[in-house]
C-alpha cells in the first residue's frame, strides 16, 4: 500500500484532484454551510447530537427518541466524531469534518483499488502511472466531485463513512485475491484482519448496505476458494460478517435504579471542639471538598432522590442513577430482524411516504401478509416501477417543486448514462475468469442494493441520498473497462 501511495503522491494529476477537493470543502465549510444543520441533510443534527451524547459518556440507551438503536447502526460515525468533540470541536463541526475525511479518503482508496486490480492483470509497478490515463482521471474527478456524493461527504451524514469502509473492504479483497504462495504469514494475517475489520466498521456506519455487500462478496470469495484455491478471502469476509453483525447488535439490557451518595460536608456534626489557633500562627484553612467524591456505604442509606444522609459524621446528598446491565446479546436476533425487514417492505415504504414532499404511491398488495407467495408476487410486481424511480427519478422538467428535487433531477441526467454504461462494459469485460467474477460481483451488489432500496424507499428524497452507495462500484467498473486499458497490454494471463 505504501508503494502505491507513493505512486499517487508522484502523480501530479491525481494529487491535484485530491488537493482541489480539500480546498473546495474548506470553502464550503467556512463560507457556505450554515452554522445549524443543512436543509439538504437535516439528519446531521441527529448525528451531531448523538456524537455529543457519546463524548459525554452518557448511556446511549437513554438517547432521546432513538435509544441505542441509532448508535449501533452509526457507531463508527458517532465514535470518531465524539473523539473530535473531546479534542475541542463543536458537535456539528465534528460530524462534518469526519464526513469530509471519509470522502477524501474514498477518492484515494478507489485509486488504490485500481492499482490492486492492475496487479491482478500482471501490470508492473512502473506502468501504473501510464495506465492511469486521461479517461481514468476524468472518472476519478467525476467520483470526487459528483454533486450528491460531494455534498453527502461534506455535511455531517454517514454516507461517506459507509462508502469509505466498503471501498476499503473491496481493496483488501483485491489484495488477498492476488496473494502469492510465498507471501509471509505475517503479511497474510494483516490483510485478513484488515478485511475483517473494515467490513465490521462498514456495518457500524450503515448495517444494511454492509450486509448486502458482504453477502454478495461472500459468494465471490467462495468462488475464489473453489476455482483458484484461495481460502483467505473467504475466511476474512466470513469473520467480517460475523464481527459486523455482533458489532451492531443492540443488546438487551436491564435498567436498575440505584443511588449515589455525594459528599457535601465533612464532619459537620462532629462534637469535638474546634482547636483555637496558636498565637503567631495562621488559622487552619479547611481543605476544599471534592463534589465528585461519593461513598458506597452511605448510598445504602438513601431512599429518595435529594435526600441527605449522615454516615460516619459526614453528610452526603443522594442522587439517583441508572445502571444498565446486559442480560442478553443475541446476534441471531439481529439477523432475524433483517429477515423480518424484507418481509415488511410494503409497510416501511408506505410509512416513508407519509408527509413526504416527493412521496411515491403507496401500495396495499401485501396488506401485512407474511406468506412467501404473496411477498414474492407483490414485490416482483412493484419492483420494475420502483427500481426505475430509485435510479432515475425525479426527471428534469417533469418532476419539480423544490430546490432539492431540481438538484436531483439535473444529477439524474448523469445517472441515466452511468448505470446502463456500467452494465454494458461489465458484459464486455471478459479478459479472464477473475475479471468476470469481479465485474459480476460489483454489478450484483449494485442491482441487489438498488432493488432492496427501491422496495424500501417511499419517497424520492431519501432514495436520492441512498443512491450514493452504488456510485463507487459504477465508477470502478468504468475504470477497469477494457477500452480504457492500453491496447498493447490487453492480453493477460489467468491468476494462478
Amino acid at each position: 500500500m505504501l508503494r502505491d501511495i507513493k505512486v499517487i503522491w508522484l502523480h501530479k494529476s491525481i494529487l491535484s484532484i485530491l488537493l482541489l477537493a480539500s480546498f473546495i470543502r474548506l470553502i464550503v465549510y467556512f463560507f457556505i454551510l450554515p452554522s445549524s444543520y443543512s436543509p439538504l441533510g437535516p439528519d446531521e443534527s441527529t448525528y451531531a447530537a448523538l456524537a455529543l451524547y457519546v463524548s459525554k459518556g452518557l448511556p446511549v440507551q437513554d438517547f432521546p427518541s432513538y435509544g441505542a438503536g441509532l448508535y449501533n447502526s452509526a457507531k463508527t460515525v458517532a465514535l470518531s466524531s465524539a473523539l473530535l468533540i473531546k479534542l475541542g470541536l463543536q458537535e456539528l463541526s465534528a460530524v462534518r469534518v469526519m464526513a469530509s475525511i471519509y470522502g477524501l479518503a474514498s477518492s484515494l482508496l478507489i485509486v488504490l483499488c485500481y492499482f490492486s486490480y492492475l496487479q491482478l492483470r500482471n501490470y508492473p509497478i512502473q506502468d501504473r502511472d501510464f495506465v492511469f490515463n486521461r479517461k481514468n482521471l476524468i472518472l476519478l474527478s467525476l467520483f470526487t466531485f459528483f454533486p450528491s456524493n460531494f455534498l453527502w461527504s461534506t455535511i455531517g451524514l454517514r454516507e461517506s463513512a459507509s462508502q469509505f469502509w466498503l471501498i476499503t473492504t473491496f481493496y483488501f479483497i483485491l489484495r488477498l485475491s492476488n496473494l502469492e504462495i510465498n507471501t509471509s504469514p505475517h503479511a497474510s494475517l494483516i490483510l485478513v484482519l484488515g478485511l475483517a475489520l473494515s467490513l465490521s466498521l462498514a456495518f457500524g456506519s450503515r448495517p444494511e448496505t454492509a450486509l448486502v455487500f458482504g453477502l454478495v462478496f461472500l459468494v465471490f470469495c467462495l468462488t475464489l476458494a473453489i476455482v483458484y484455491r484461495k481460502l483467505l478471502p473467504l475466511i476474512a469476509i466470513s469473520i467480517g460478517l460475523l464481527a459486523g453483525l455482533t458489532f451492531t447488535t443492540t443488546p438487551e439490557v436491564k435498567k436498575e435504579k440505584s443511588f449515589r451518595a455525594i459528599l457535601i460536608n465533612v464532619n459537620e456534626i462532629s462534637s469535638s471542639p474546634t482547636p483555637k489557633p496558636v498565637e503567631g500562627e495562621e488559622s487552619p484553612t479547611p481543605k476544599p471538598v471534592e463534589e465528585s467524591k461519593y461513598n458506597i456505604s452511605a448510598a445504602q442509606l438513601c431512599t429518595e432522590e435529594g435526600d441527605s444522609v449522615t454516615f460516619k459524621r459526614n453528610r452526603y446528598k443522594c442522587t439517583e442513577v441508572a445502571d444498565y446491565k446486559i442480560v442478553d446479546r443475541d446476534t441471531f436476533a439481529t439477523v432475524e430482524g433483517y429477515v423480518e425487514a424484507t418481509q415488511s417492505f410494503e409497510y416501511k415504504r408506505n410509512q416513508n411516504a407519509l408527509n413526504a414532499q416527493s412521496a411515491l404511491p403507496v401500495s396495499n398488495c401485501q396488506n401485512l401478509s407474511r406468506e412467501i407467495a404473496v411477498l414474492v408476487k407483490c414485490n416482483l410486481t412493484e419492483l420494475p416501477f420502483r427500481l426505475l424511480a430509485f435510479l432515475f427519478r425525479p426527471l428534469l422538467f417533469i418532476e419539480q417543486g423544490s430546490t432539492i428535487l431540481t438538484f436531483a433531477a439535473i444529477e439524474n441526467l448523469a445517472w441515466i448514462v452511468l448505470v446502463p454504461l456500467s452494465i454494458w462494459v461489465s458484459m464486455h469485460n471478459k479478459a479472464n475468469n477473475l475479471n468476470r467474477f469481479i465485474n459480476w460481483s460489483l454489478i450484483s451488489y449494485v442491482l441487489i442494493f438498488a432493488s432492496g432500496a427501491a422496495l424500501y424507499e417511499g419517497n424520492l428524497g431519501t432514495a436520492f441520498r441512498h443512491k450514493s452507495s452504488i456510485l463507487w462500484p459504477i465508477i470502478f467498473l468504468l475504470m477497469i473497462a477494457p477500452k480504457i486499458l492500453p491496447k498493447s497490454r490487453r492480453e493477460t494471463t489467468s491468476v494462478s
